[in-house]
Formats: structure tokens, sequence, C-alpha cells
């Protein structure tokens, strides 16, 4: 007998064998008596009930065995796994070399529900080898996959997952699902691989893109609402054991419309046509920092960076906020006001009515609930901030002349508000240099406000002033016979005042009047005086 006839009779001989045992095997396995010892040892050592209505071989997507509606749960009935049918591939050599690990894993519709979330630590397959399973295996194919999470009220649907070994310590993946969240849904497509590195870790790297998503879904009714507003993101993932998780991408956010609730239910509406963010951030060790993150839309540019410590109950968050540059209308836009007292909103922003803003720093230190008790003296250093002011203009209720052209240097910290280096002017009228200290601005009835001040002042554009808003009552009313002041003062006053005050004190300061021409009710002639020098002690006497 040729050598050639001896193959052909040997590799005959070989089919018939394996062909026959696979009927054997298909025989054994499809028997009930089996499967059912089968799946109860399998629960056994995973230690979830496992059942299937059949398991038997199959030639659909070639050599494999197929389970059907094959369901999992575990003893506390923490999810139900269902997958009507289930396919284990094999390759034809690597069966006659007796290795069964199957060449692809395909799962046809399956769903999971998971009624709640478990930290018990209860036994079961071991968590941690789970992903190291699937990497052993060539593919794994999950096709039309449905995930309900009940506690957070999230579906996911069309999920489609496939996964392939591009090399012996590499696997490529490739995720599509759709997921639900409050009667809105948006797509979400992930690409990326799976790898061990020089030290034999795994790495996951992935690259993310998520369309349409409604950020009406986020309601964190504590500190923020979104009423509005659609994301689109962009962004890349690179995950280690040792390394934490890094990424960084960008989203834009069209015609965002959301809350912000502050202090005593406080709350502020915040409006764009659309918002950019580029972001940079990691996480490791239960620390979440993002560095930096840039927000911008029409008239804005901010630079973020931050950080959120989570190893403790309540998160520490670490916030540096700067712009080089912003016109007074944006800032009073954005600004945080609820988490301030009302009256900065209320009275303070309404009478500044135009004006540039620079080199913008704003810092937050703080736990949520300190955030919404920034009044409490333990929390007054949360917040701090500065900035530099140029050409501002205020315009307070029942003022005849603007405050225009108005420079200085803004210093919020430990809950006083700081002006400095202020120059201004008032019609004809030049503020030369002032200092304004308001201390305690978290209540009205303690506020307390310190002045210097050194300028020159026609006494009409300061006479026509009386009667704004912000004027103490006691002082109108102790000038109201005046008929007419007139004059040049050449000033320098220092003064304090609180809101419980019904005058000013004034220390240390000094005037020299010129020109002066006086009428006044209880003089029937007007009074004129050429030159006056005028000043109060430090004890208050004049």
């Amino acid at each position: 007998m040729s050598r050639k006839k001896e193959l052909i009779i040997t590799a005959c001989i070989l089919l018939f064998c394996f062909f026959s045992l696979l009927i054997v095997a298909g025989i054994i396995i499809s028997r009930p008596s089996f499967q059912s010892r089968l799946l109860a040892e399998l629960s056994k050592k995973v230690g979830y009930n496992i059942r299937a209505s059949s398991i038997k071989i199959s030639l659909q997507h070639g050599i494999g065995i197929k389970i059907q509606k094959l369901y999992v749960q575990p003893k506390k009935k923490e999810f139900i796994f269902f997958c009507p049918k289930l396919f284990l591939n094999y390759k034809f050599s690597e069966l006659i070399k007796g290795k069964l690990i199957p060449e692809a894993v395909i799962l046809e519709s399956p769903s999971l529900e998971i009624e709640k979330i478990s930290s018990s630590g209860e036994k079961g397959f071991p968590k941690e080898k789970l992903l190291l399973v699937i990497t052993q295996l060539p593919s794994v194919d999950i096709k039309d996959a449905a995930i309900s999470i009940k506690p957070y009220e999230v579906r996911i649907k069309n999920t489609n997952l496939y996964v392939r070994r591009v090399s012996k310590k590499a696997i490529a993946v490739d995720l599509n699902l759709n997921v639900s969240l409050k009667n809105a849904s948006f797509p979400v497509n992930a690409k990326g691989d799976l790898y061990a590195d020089e030290s034999g870790e795994l790495v996951a790297r992935f690259d993310t893109e998520l369309k349409a998503f409604p950020l009406s879904c986020i309601k964190e009714e504590d500190i923020i609402v979104f009423l509005n507003g659609t994301a689109f993101a962009k962004f890349s993932l690179h995950a280690s054991v040792s390394k934490g998780i890094k990424t960084s991408g960008n989203i834009r956010i069209e015609k965002p419309d959301f809350l912000l609730i502050g202090t005593d239910s406080q709350k502020k509406e915040y409006k764009f046509p659309y918002l950019t963010v580029q972001f940079k951030g990691n996480y490791r060790k239960k620390e979440l920092l993002f560095q930096p993150v840039i927000i911008a839309s029409k008239g804005l540019n901010l630079n973020i960076n931050s950080k959120l410590n989570l190893s403790k109950s309540s998160p520490l968050i670490s916030l540096k906020v700067t712009s080089s540059q912003m016109n007074i209308a944006m800032f009073k836009k954005i600004f945080p006001s609820c988490l301030l007292p009302a009256w900065l909103e209320k009275r303070l922003f309404p009478i500044i009515k135009k004006g540039e803003l620079k080199e913008i720093r704003f810092s937050l230190n703080g736990t949520p609930a300190q955030l919404k008790h920034l009044d409490d003296p333990a929390n007054r250093d949360v917040l701090s901030g500065s900035l530099l002011m140029d050409k501002l203009l205020l315009l307070p209720k029942g003022a005849r002349f603007p405050l225009s052209d108005i420079k200085g240097k803004l210093i919020f910290k430990s809950g006083n508000l700081f002006i400095k280096e202020i120059n201004a002017k008032l019609s004809s009228s030049q503020i030369k240099k002032a200092d304004l200290l308001i201390k305690n601005i978290y209540f009205d009835s303690s506020r307390h406000y310190q002045l210097f001040l050194k300028g020159r002042f026609d006494l009409k554009d300061l006479m026509a002033q009386l009667h704004m808003e912000f004027t103490p009552p006691a002082l109108l009313k102790a000038v109201k016979d005046f008929k007419e002041v007139a004059g040049i003062m050449d000033a320098t006053v220092v003064c304090e005042y609180r809101e419980s005050w019904k005058m000013p004190v004034f220390k240390n300061s000094s005037a020299h009047l010129s020109d002066i021409r006086i009428a006044y009710n209880k003089i029937p002639e007007p009074l004129f005086i050429k030159r006056c020098d005028f000043w109060i002690d430090t004890n208050g006497n004049f």
C-alpha cells in the first residue's frame, strides 16, 4: 500500500472517530439527567443558580455547543440574566489537540435585569477574574443585548459588543449601545483594546462617543437642576489598577439651561446658546482631578482646575476658576450669586451698568454642606477671589450722575470684600484714590463699611447724588434745608459705617474748600466762603 493511501485511510479513520465521538458527546450532552448534574455542579462552583432548557451539539456557527434559554441568578436575587441562545464554537484542529477553550462565544439577544446594587461581598464567581477569562477567548460576540438597572431607572438597549483577539496579550473591543434615562435615550459608541503591559498588569484604552445626551436626565435636586440642553461628547479613557483612570476629550452642549441652588434655597438660572468643554482628568485612590477644563461660549472663556476627594463621606471640592477678560454683563450672568447673600444680586449687580473685568481668579475649597452655609463663620474661607476692574460704570437708583471710568482691584476673602486703588469720575469730579472694605457681607444688619477716599469734587455733583438709594436717611434729613451748595472741595476722607448706624463716623479726615456758595433756608442771604480748611481728628473732633 502506497504512503499516500495510508495517509488517506488514517485521516478517514480519524474523522470517523471524531464524528463518532461528536455524536456520542451530543447524545450524552442532550440527556436531561446529564444537563441537570452539569448545571447543578456549575451552580455550586460559582454560587449562582444556573438553568437552561437545553444543551446540544450545534453546527449553526461551526462545530460547537448550543445552549437555549440560559438563566443565571444569584441566591439573593440581585440580578437575573437570561439568554435565549448561546453558542460555544470550537476549531476542529484545536479539538483534535484536546483543547476545550471555545474559539468564539456568541450570545443572541441576552438580557440582564439588575434589581439592586449590593456591596455585601457575597461569594460567587470571582469578579476580578472575569475579565481575565474573557481575554483568554479568541472572540466574544454579544448581539442585541438589553440591560435594566432598576435602582437608577436606567435601560440599555440595542447593545452590540464584539471582542476579538489581536495578539497573545491584547484584545480589541467594539461596543455600541443605546441608553434610556427617564424617558430620554441616547447612543454610545466605544472602541478600544485591553492588553497586558510589560509588568503583566491589565490596561484598558477606549475612544468613546456620546451623542445627543439630554441634560434634563441629570437632577441633583440639592445642587443643580438641568432644565434643557443636549450634549455631544468625544473622549478617550486609559485605565489600569496601579495608575487609575485617565481621560481627555471635548463636549459640546447645545442650548444648556440649568438652575444652581444655593444658600437658603436661592436659585439662579443659567442659559447659553451653547457651551464647549475641553478637559483632561484622572482618577486614582479616590481622588478625581481635572486639569485643565476650558469652558467657552460667546463672550466667555473659563479655565478651571478642579479636584474632588472622595475618600470621606462628604466629598471635598477644590476648584480654581480663572479668566483673562470678561465684560460685566457676562460676569453678572455666570457669577454664582445664589451661594452668597441676596443683596449682591438684588442691590449691587443692578447698579453696575457696564465695564470690563480682567485677571479674574476665584477659588473654592470645601464640602457641599459648607457651600450651603457660607455664612457660617467656620466656612468663611471656603470661597475667595480677585479681579481687576476697568472702565466700570455705576448708576444707583436716584443718582443724577453715574460713577464712571472706575478702575481698581477687588479682593474677596474670609467673607470680606475689599476694593482698593480705586479711581473714577463723577461728572466733573475726580476720585483720585479710594479703598473700600466691606466686612461681613453675609449679614445685612452687621455689614461694616470702611472707606478711605482722596479726590477733588464739585459740590454740585455731590448734592446731585444725595437722593440715591444708598444715602442714609439721617443724612438726607440733615441737609434738607440746604437750597444750594456750590464750590470745589479737595478732600481726604476716612470713615466707617454699619447698616444699623444712622450716620457714618469720620476720623482722620480733612478738606480744603474754595469758592464756596451756600444757600440755606434759615439764612436770608447766601453765604460765600473764598477759602476754608476743615479736618476731623482721630477722636472725631473737628
